[in-house]
């Protein structure tokens, strides 16, 4: 009985830690593509504001 207890405690454990990464992993894809998407704005706005000067 106590192991059965001990690899279901360790398969929560995993699952748990593996939601975790999946969290984490999808946090850096939101502040990468954030920080990509301000990028691309910046440089568009820059595009837009010299074609305006010429």
């Amino acid at each position: 009985m106590r192991k059965i207890t001990i690899i279901s405690l360790a398969l929560s454990c995993a699952l748990f830690l593996s939601s975790c990464v999946e969290l984490a992993l999808l946090g850096a894809g939101v502040v990468a593509g954030g920080a990509a998407g301000y990028y691309a704005g910046k440089e568009g706005y820059k595009v837009k504001v010299e074609k305006e000067q010429k």
